[in-house]
């Protein structure tokens, strides 16, 4: 399964990288006992979610105010996540998000491709009303 949504938003590359990372952040503080600082997200492995439900993530690319990548370990497969963006000016930015589920078997394939060729367009329809949310919050 993958989606792909790319977009222009009237917020700072900045104010919106940060958003991207903030989670990440909270996440590897709390693993490490210690507030971490962006610079530490380059290569970080951490444990993300709840007592129920634990995911093993990996950090795999960070560019401050241009890129964040990361992949999550599932029972039924691999995340893999990208937010790149692009400047367009002081406060403007383009964003292009991946997001791709490789599944780890037939079944697994199966199910995605069903709900992907059903539910595909309402995801992304979803993500980019979300991005149009934080577009507002932006300017309040």
């Amino acid at each position: 399964m993958m989606m792909k949504v790319k977009t222009k938003l009237n917020v700072s590359a900045e104010f919106l990288y940060q958003r991207l990372i903030q989670t990440a952040l909270d996440d590897l503080s709390q693993e490490l006992g210690y507030q971490a600082a962006a610079s530490e997200l380059a290569g970080a492995k951490y444990q993300a979610g709840n007592e129920e439900y634990k995911a093993a993530v990996t950090v795999l690319a960070v560019e401050q105010n241009q890129s964040y990548h990361y992949m999550v370990e599932l029972a039924q497969g691999q995340l893999m996540r990208s937010y790149d963006l692009k400047k367009l000016g002081a406060n403007q930015v383009e964003l292009v998000y991946q997001s791709q589920l490789v599944a780890k078997n037939w079944l697994a394939k199966f199910e995605l491709a069903i709900s992907d060729f059903f539910l595909g367009w309402l995801k992304s329809y979803n993500y980019k009303k979300l991005l149009k949310q934080l577009e507002l919050s932006y300017s309040l």
